[in-house]
Formats: C-alpha cells, structure tokens, sequence
C-alpha cells in the first residue's frame, strides 16, 4: 500500500509541472486568439442584427424550435391554469398519494 502512495507521489510529481505547462500555453493562445475569434465570429452576427429585438426574437424562435410540442401560437396563447384548478390538482395529488400509502 505503501508502495501504490509513493508511486502516485511521483506520478503526480511529473503530471503536474507538464499540466500547468498545458495550462499556461492555452492561456496564452486565448489571449492571443480570442480577440480575433470575437471580431471574425461573433460581431459580424451582432453587427447583421439591426437591434437587439431582432437577436432576442431569433433565440426565442430557436428555443421553440428545439422544445417539441409547442407551437407558435400555442406558446403564446396558453395562460396559467386558475385556483379552482389548481385546487382540483392538488386535492387529485393528496387522493392519489393517500391510495399509495394505504395500498403499502
């Protein structure tokens, strides 16, 4: 057991040093690159947008898109359901719960 420790000791001992290397040149390589990914990227796409009505209507129409079963006009029109509903769920839920309970 001993033995296993001091292998894992030196292990970690060589990963280590190699690791922040690692580390350190991808640090390097974002500061460096990372102003012209912004640039080449993501500001021809903000700058295509005339505001930001625009960019936030795309991602709610890709949201939908991704989300199954809503439709557009389903999203929009659905409203929460009223308290007496709500009641009638809750009271369903307390029924059934108490048939769980009894039945175990």
């Amino acid at each position: 057991m001993a033995e296993a420790k001091g292998r894992r000791e030196a292990v970690a001992r060589v990963v280590m040093p190699v690791m922040a290397t690692i580390a350190s040149a991808l640090a390097g390589y974002v500061a460096r690159k990372g102003q012209q990914y912004l640039e080449e990227t993501l500001m021809p796409r903000l700058r295509g947008s005339t505001d930001v009505g625009d960019v936030a209507r795309d991602l709610a129409d890709r949201a939908k898109a991704r989300v199954p079963g809503i439709a557009d006009d389903e999203a929009e029109t659905r409203s929460s359901p009223s308290n007496d509903e709500l009641g009638r769920r809750r009271r369903e839920r307390a029924e059934h719960r108490a048939m769980r309970r009894k039945a175990s």
